[in-house]
C-alpha cells in the first residue's frame, strides 16, 4: 500500500514538470560514444535477474535524485533563478543517460518482469521514458514494448494512463478527459485510438 501511494505521488508529480528535452534539445544532451560504450558494457555484464534488480534499482534512483530537490530549489531560489535552471540541466542530462541504459536493457532483456525484479525496479523503465522527453518521438517509438508490460502487468493501468495522458497533452495542450463514467482500460483504448497508436 505504501508502494502505490508512493508512485501516486511520483506520478503525479511526473505530469507537473516544468523543464523538459524538446526536439531541439536532444543533441545537447546526448550521451558521448565513449558513455554509450560504458552502459553496454554494464547491461552485457548483467547475469541474472539479482543483477538485473539491482542495476534497474540504481537507474530509479538516478531519475528521482535531482527530482527530490527541484522543489526545494524552486521555492529558495524561484522558477526564473540559475539556480532552478541548472537543477534541471542535471535532470535532463540524466534523463538522457537514462533513456541509453533503459533503451539497451529493452534489447537485451526486453521489458522486465515485475515478478522478477520487483515492482519499483520493473517501473524504472516506464519513469525514464515517461520523463526523457518534451515531444512524443521517445514515447511513440517506445509505445509498443510499454504497452505490453501493461498487458503483462509489469507496470499498472495507472502508469499507462500517465503514459498516454501526457502524449496527449503534448499533442493538443490540455488534459484529456473522458466524457462519462469508464473502466480504466476503456480510456486507455480511447487514448490510443485518439493517438493513433495502433497504426504505429
Amino acid at each position: 500500500m505504501k508502494i502505490a501511494i508512493l508512485f501516486f505521488v511520483i506520478l503525479t508529480f511526473a505530469l507537473g514538470c516544468n523543464f523538459e528535452i524538446g526536439n531541439s534539445q536532444i543533441d545537447k544532451y546526448q550521451p558521448t560514444p565513449e558513455f554509450q560504450a560504458k552502459i553496454y558494457n554494464e547491461v552485457d555484464s548483467i547475469n541474472s535477474s539479482v543483477e538485473l534488480q539491482a542495476y534497474l534499482r540504481q537507474i530509479y534512483a538516478l531519475d528521482q535524485k535531482y527530482r527530490a530537490e527541484e522543489n526545494d530549489v524552486l521555492d529558495k531560489f524561484g522558477h526564473d533563478s540559475k539556480e532552478y535552471k541548472q537543477i534541471w540541466e542535471k535532470i535532463n542530462q540524466t534523463d538522457a543517460e537514462n533513456l541509453v541504459r533503459v533503451e539497451y536493457i529493452f534489447k537485451k532483456f526486453g521489458y522486465p518482469k515485475r515478478s522478477e525484479v520487483g515492482e519499483i525496479a520493473a517501473s524504472a523503465p516506464w519513469f525514464v521514458v515517461h520523463h526523457v522527453s518534451g515531444d512524443n518521438a521517445v514515447r511513440e517509438k517506445h509505445f509498443k514494448i510499454i504497452y505490453r508490460a501493461y498487458v503483462d502487468g509489469n507496470i499498472s493501468g495507472g502508469q499507462m494512463d500517465f503514459y498516454l495522458g501526457r502524449m496527449y497533452r503534448i499533442k493538443f495542450g490540455t488534459y484529456f478527459n473522458m466524457p462519462s463514467q469508464f473502466k480504466e482500460h476503456e480510456k486507455i483504448d480511447t487514448l490510443i485510438q485518439i493517438l493513433e497508436l495502433k497504426k504505429k
